[in-house]
């Protein structure tokens, strides 16, 4: 989950996540099919949960594509603002 304390709406923000949960990352990339063709948005925090999930099976991704498309809504003069 990201990291948002100040209940932010972060929309395309480049905020933070929570990597912190081991279990949990782990149970994901156990879960995950290996050899796989991964796609995910340019967000920071999209690009290091692939890498972290990645640490725990390196056999998961046979390939990675960063595809700006995939980018998270934008909320407009809301983004950024407190909720």
């Amino acid at each position: 989950p990201p990291i948002n304390p100040e209940g932010i709406c972060y929309g395309q923000a480049d905020i933070p996540v929570d990597l912190s949960d081991e279990a949990r990352i782990s149970a994901l990339a156990r879960a995950l099919p290996e050899r796989a063709r991964w796609f995910s948005s340019s967000a920071k925090r999209a690009i290091d949960t692939l890498h972290v999930v990645q640490s725990h099976k390196s056999s998961l991704v046979l390939q990675q594509d960063i595809e700006p498309a995939l980018i998270e809504q934008s909320f407009g003069t809301w983004q950024t603002q407190r909720i």
